[in-house]
């Protein structure tokens, strides 16, 4: 299934398929993690915001549109967010391959530092990370909370 997957620049006009594969990638963890992750409150008009810091990514299978990949340009490095591929599209290689157009994006525009955050509980995000050469370099705590929580 690999073999047939492209990976396309997103635009504006993108913002409400990014919104919908974002939803339900991340669905499982609506009522599972604490707090609440952002992506819930996201809407197309956040969407385009954040096109614009940066850009996207979306993953195609003939002509469907089974993830994405946001990222940001900060001052030292490139961040990437809200990867998300749709639940029967997982376990194909789709995330790694976005990431890795992010990756590209990255040294395309000189920086030598790809980072994203993770909730510290996902563990299989964090496998996933390392598998393709992610390290842990910092813990943070949302708000309220004492424990660092990504």
């Amino acid at each position: 299934m690999t073999s047939n997957i492209s990976i396309q620049p997103a635009s504006d006009a993108d913002a409400s398929i990014i919104l919908a594969i974002i939803l339900d990638a991340f669905k499982d963890y609506q009522h599972t993690l604490i707090p609440t992750p952002s992506v819930f409150r996201e809407t197309e008009e956040a969407i385009v915001d954040k096109l614009g810091l940066g850009g996207g990514f979306i993953a195609y299978i003939e002509g469907l549109a089974v993830g994405c990949v946001l990222y940001d340009v900060r001052d030292t490095y490139v961040y990437l967010g809200r990867l998300g591929v749709l639940p029967a599209y997982q376990q194909y290689g789709i995330g790694k391959q976005l990431m890795r157009a992010v990756e590209e994006k990255a040294i395309q525009l000189n920086y030598k530092q790809v980072r994203l955050n993770v909730r510290i509980s996902l563990i299989k995000n964090h496998k996933l990370f390392e598998s393709v050469g992610y390290t842990k370099i910092a813990e943070y705590s949302h708000e309220g909370f004492n424990e660092p929580t990504y």
